[in-house]
């Protein structure tokens, strides 16, 4: 089948595919002598442009022959291309015979946080696949969790938070239960709830339950820390790069894509996920250096460092989740010490474990290569 192609754009075909022989046809050959010359046909794994071409009316061809098979290759692969080209062309076309993950590795490509921004928005090439009402929707996923990770303090403070967790998740079957911080009080979560005393915002907690696996069977739990934004407390912060801290509640951000993954595609899993939502702000009713509190599970604990909030968080989270769901896994996320990004860099994600069955689990599931 012939396609048209818009002039301003850039094609990606894979070497040999059903378009890539109708472009070669159209250029007399010259896409089969260009890549000949570029012993394609001796590599695995080889990528050769031509730039506007006679007779197509485009931009670029972009040649590519791969040996990746797995489903995150072929994301890498659309968010790769798409990324090269986003801001020099005004569409992106796959070839038809590339599964529907690269378009989703496109969308994550494109992704822009520029709601506040009131000129100079970006604006970014067309993606076009073939048989679109087919596609992989995970970009959506992440999506969501990249909005909230990238929301001012001012506007994502916890109780905003756990509206937005229950407007998006319930009209996906999620059943959302949030609780406030009086029923926090009542239910005896003193660590979380010591973070947040400072803050004139509520803390909060919020359960999201997908039960769609076989009854009785352990869940899993996801627990996340959201520190919707970490001043330090009284153990305050250096003043420089403090607004990066909106980011310390990328744990949970990363627990919410999840479910919404998770429930967007229905999956016959039972999966709890439940994040812990404060704001660590020094006032004259925080937490003291020194103080000690109980905790949900019994144990007292004392503060030495307000900075050191995350573990308080989830302290009494862990603590609630396998009281009442008795988990067969528990995974937490959290921005919890910096001293990962000085050991392991900003490529790489530290990972404990008291399971090695979980840790090779996680590992075999999660791609973990140098970009």
């Amino acid at each position: 089948m012939n396609k048209s192609y818009e002039s301003k754009s850039a094609i990606i075909v894979l070497y040999g595919s059903s378009d890539y022989k109708i472009l070669d046809k159209k250029l007399n050959g010259q896409l089969d002598t260009m890549c000949l010359s570029n012993s394609i046909d001796n590599k695995d794994n080889l990528e050769t442009e031509m730039t506007y071409p006679s007779k197509v009316n485009t931009r670029a061809i972009c040649v590519v022959k791969t040996d990746k098979q797995s489903d995150d290759d072929w994301r890498n692969i659309g968010g790769k291309y798409y990324s090269r080209y986003k801001e020099q062309v005004d569409h992106v076309y796959f070839d038809d015979e590339m599964p529907k993950e690269v378009y989703d590795g496109a969308m994550m490509a494109k992704y822009s946080f520029s709601k506040y921004k009131t000129k100079d928005k970006p604006s970014f090439a067309e993606i076009h696949v073939d048989d679109i009402d087919t596609i992989d929707t995970l970009h959506e996923s992440i999506y969501f969790s990249r909005d909230l990770v990238s929301e001012p303090g001012n506007v994502l403070y916890p109780a905003e938070y756990a509206k937005r967790i229950n407007d998006t998740l319930s009209p996906l079957g999620v059943n959302v239960k949030i609780y406030h911080q009086a029923q926090l009080e009542e239910m005896g979560l003193s660590l979380l709830l010591s973070v947040g005393q400072g803050s004139a915002r509520d803390s909060y907690v919020v359960v999201m339950e997908h039960m769609n696996g076989k009854v009785g069977k352990s869940p899993i739990a996801l627990v996340g820390k959201g520190v919707t934004f970490d001043t330090g407390g009284i153990s305050l912060k250096p003043g420089r790069n403090m607004g990066d801290m909106k980011y310390d509640m990328g744990g949970s951000a990363a627990v919410v894509g999840a479910m919404h993954a998770i429930a967007d595609k229905k999956l016959k899993k039972n999966v709890i996920g439940i994040v812990g939502l404060v704001e660590n702000m020094p006032d004259g009713k925080a937490i003291k250096p020194g103080d000690v509190v109980r905790s949900l599970s019994g144990q007292y604990v004392e503060n030495l460092n307000t900075d050191a909030e995350g573990r308080l968080v989830l302290g009494d989270i862990l603590t609630y989740v396998q009281s009442e769901y008795n988990p067969g896994a528990i995974i937490d996320l959290a921005t919890l010490t910096g001293a990962i990004v000085a050991t392991l860099g900003n490529e790489m994600a530290g990972l404990f474990t008291n399971s090695d069955g979980l840790e090779k689990a996680i590992i075999e599931n999660t791609r973990l290569t140098n970009k």
